[in-house]
């Protein structure tokens, strides 16, 4: 519980950090590489492909649109979570020290949300926990369903990639996404490492 505190305090006071002065930022895309990765991917099939293109056009559509929320600041800015480390206690960790970027505050949230909505990771209280020490919970915000989906299909394409080769989670996360499973929270992701 005490590093699911410890990362909603650290991601409370990175929002609140000034943007850096002189440097110029490049606009967020929470798309960077996604389209990269699906041609990459040696075990896809044609129909696997073509559904995951076109997924993808749908979300890029949806982000155009992207709801009003909370001003852009320093984000920690990752595009995925499975370099998130749950102990025994299933606490929450990041692994991976990704650059910090300018982007919707939601979108480092978003991880935790959906650890507890998604995939059963967190209990009620951790996830509880971790909103009141940070002071909101972002599946009640307008943005979250767009966020989180663009996360799942990020995670997805990471189980895919040749550098992973998670077969049993590239098959369990592609039907998820594709609506196969039934509703969240889904059980089997497991988190995966580079």
């Amino acid at each position: 519980m005490l590093e699911l505190i410890r990362l909603a305090d650290t991601l409370k006071h990175v929002h609140q950090l000034p943007p850096p002065r002189g440097i110029e930022s490049a606009e967020f895309d929470p798309f960077t590489g996604l389209a990269r990765g699906i041609a990459a991917a040696p075990d896809l099939d044609i129909e696997d492909r073509r559904w995951l293109h076109g997924y993808l056009a749908e979300l890029q559509g949806r982000w155009s649109g992207l709801p009003e929320g909370r001003s852009s600041c320093v984000i920690r800015g990752a595009t995925r979570i499975d370099g998130v480390l749950t102990g025994e206690d299933d606490c929450a960790t990041p692994l991976n020290s990704e650059p910090t970027t300018l982007g919707p505050p939601e979108w480092d949230l978003v991880p935790i949300a959906m650890a507890y909505w998604s995939f059963g990771w967190l209990n009620t209280t951790q996830y509880v926990t971790f909103c009141q020490t940070y002071g909101q919970d972002v599946a009640r915000c307008g943005r979250f369903y767009l966020l989180r989906d663009i996360q799942e299909f990020a995670m997805t394409i990471a189980a895919i990639q040749p550098a992973t080769r998670h077969p049993t989670q590239a098959t369990r996360r592609l039907a998820c996404i594709r609506g196969d499973i039934g509703p969240r929270p889904w059980p089997g992701w497991l988190p995966i490492n580079r």
